[in-house]
């Protein structure tokens, strides 16, 4: 189950959720495709990832009313394995699918890269590969999806943490913005170093993925003092409704 309701004035971090129940056979590596998005009404209500798909609605018409429709926004988690990949990844196909406007992903999660197999493009060049002053065009990766492109992270080696503070990325996102881009960037985990952290100074809102049955309480302490500062849209919730925590519960 997917929990997003967004934007609503809620203690802390935690600015409320949406429950989405997940589709029937919809794997955890699942991203959707064309014909997912065919209208199959069922008695009683919609068929399951018709439900899915609405939610994600839900989730980018709030961020675009936050941050505009050339606005940049990291997609961050505390730890590993809590889905922010996959979420960056479906919440691009449906915006673009939806609206026609053209959306960039951006994959900075430089140790363990997810959206090129995601959205099932080849590897190749990327952020990291860009000189300064280069374009971006350079590094732009059509996916099957119309309106919506991938800059991959390419190699940085050892240098990712400094080439996140060399000013190329503040100079990408100026370029994907004036061109009218809605940009969603794949994190590193928070807790894996500073590399997400610098990464949301640079944006205009940032989403935080959880995933239910994994992320613990004391998980989010730690990351909230780090980007208590940031502008914080709300948080995505992966999981299964029974495994819903109390001390989370009383934000829903």
């Amino acid at each position: 189950m997917l929990l997003s309701r967004m934007l609503l004035k809620v203690p802390r971090l935690f600015v409320g959720a949406q429950r989405v129940t997940m589709p029937r056979g919809f794997r955890p590596d699942r991203v959707l495709r064309e014909m997912d998005f065919a209208s199959h009404e069922r008695i009683g209500g919609m068929e399951p990832v018709q439900e899915f798909i609405e939610h994600l609605r839900v989730l980018y018409l709030a961020l675009v009313e936050q941050v505009g429709p050339e606005g940049a926004v990291a997609v961050c988690s505390p730890g590993p394995r809590e889905g922010r990949s996959l979420i960056t990844a479906n919440l691009a196909v449906a915006m673009a699918h939806d609206t026609g406007h053209p959306v960039t992903v951006v994959d900075l999660a430089f140790r363990d890269p997810a959206q090129a197999d995601l959205l099932d493009v080849e590897p190749g060049p990327g952020f990291a590969d860009l000189r300064p002053g280069e374009r971006v065009a350079r590094v732009l990766t059509p996916t099957e999806h119309p309106d919506l492109d991938l800059v991959q992270p390419g190699d940085p080696g050892a240098n990712g943490t400094k080439l996140l503070q060399s000013g190329r990325l503040d100079a990408l996102l100026r370029e994907l913005k004036a061109a009218g881009r809605f940009v969603l960037i794949d994190t590193p985990p928070a807790a894996a170093g500073v590399d997400a952290r610098i990464v949301a100074e640079r944006v205009d809102g940032v989403v935080t993925v959880v995933r239910l049955g994994r992320t613990k309480r004391s998980d989010l302490a730690p990351y909230y003092r780090a980007f208590r500062d940031l502008p914080l849209l709300g948080v995505t919730c992966n999981g299964h409704e029974r495994w819903l925590p109390g001390w989370l519960q009383r934000f829903l």
